[in-house]
């Protein structure tokens, strides 16, 4: 298919998630964060195997997204740690895969960017005077894929908030890029 692309995003929090959305913005697979055991760090060989069955589709062009998270006041220090060590993983793993795949770019996208991106006034959904951002981003993926349930897997009962930003990140990608 000429001018076949594909956007792969992460959501590098630690119930973040990888997804592959094509340049028309169907989804062409996800996969929630992985880890070793219940508490244990990302399985990187799983979030490899993701990444290389996308570029097995032979896409003229894949393009890397990477939310661009920073350090949150009041946040804890472990917290922090494992949502900074979580972005050096990604980031290391999409350089690295786009040196392999030569017609591929990586990017950065800070929340408020993809947020300005995908969202419509529609979407929001206030809390008191402040926009809840989760409430607000499951609206907005609900308005772009109606027919998604945006579940980790068959027995969770609520969408993945990783699994929906990392869409969501693909689609501003998508719009962007």
């Amino acid at each position: 298919m000429p001018g076949y692309k594909l956007y792969i995003a992460a959501d590098p929090g630690k119930e973040g998630a990888l997804v592959c959305l094509d340049q028309d913005g169907i989804l062409v697979d996800r996969t929630a964060t992985p880890r070793i055991g219940p508490t244990g760090p990302v399985d990187l060989a799983i979030e490899y195997r993701f990444c290389f069955e996308m570029m097995n589709r032979n896409p003229d062009k894949i393009v890397f997204l990477i939310e661009d998270v920073h350090a949150l006041y009041g946040v804890s220090t472990s917290s922090t740690s494992s949502l900074m060590e979580n972005k050096g993983q990604l980031t290391g793993m999409f350089f690295t895969l786009s040196m392999i795949y030569k017609n591929s770019s990586l990017h950065f996208i800070a929340p408020k960017t993809w947020q300005k991106t995908v969202w419509s006034h529609s979407d929001k959904v206030m809390l008191a005077n402040k926009v809840d951002t989760k409430k607000t981003s499951l609206a907005c993926a609900k308005r772009l894929w109606p027919g998604d349930s945006f579940l980790k897997n068959d027995r969770c009962k609520v969408p993945h908030e990783g699994i929906v930003d990392a869409m969501l990140i693909a689609e501003a990608g998508r719009r962007l890029f």
